[in-house]
């Protein structure tokens, strides 16, 4: 039982990491593409 929490809670962070990077590459566009203008 506490095993299968560790590994929820790793599958969530996993999932935070992901759109976290996303959002920071997001983001990143758009300052990218208003530096270009």
């Amino acid at each position: 039982h506490h095993i299968s929490n560790l590994i929820d809670i790793e599958e969530a962070y996993d999932r935070i990491k992901l759109y976290a990077l996303e959002s920071n590459l997001a983001d990143l566009v758009q300052i990218l593409d208003k530096k270009r203008i």
